[in-house]
């Protein structure tokens, strides 16, 4: 299973985060932490999806089914 690390920073006025690993061109902020996690794993899912890869879902970092709804 692949693991995927972010460098997260604290800003003046909110969060960043972006990728470790500098092959994958992934970031965002949040104004708290929650909402960090959230844009982090929304960032890194349309970058998966966009290589065609699975996504992950916010509970497990296995990856998630693709459905259509």
């Amino acid at each position: 299973m692949k693991r995927f690390i972010f460098i997260i920073e604290n800003t003046n006025t909110s969060y960043s985060a972006f990728a470790a690993d500098t092959s994958i061109p992934v970031g965002t902020t949040g104004v708290n932490v929650r909402e960090l996690r959230e844009n982090m794993l929304h960032a890194l899912n349309l970058w998966l999806a966009g290589e065609g890869l699975p996504t992950l879902t916010d509970k497990t970092s296995s990856p998630a089914s693709n459905r259509s709804e």
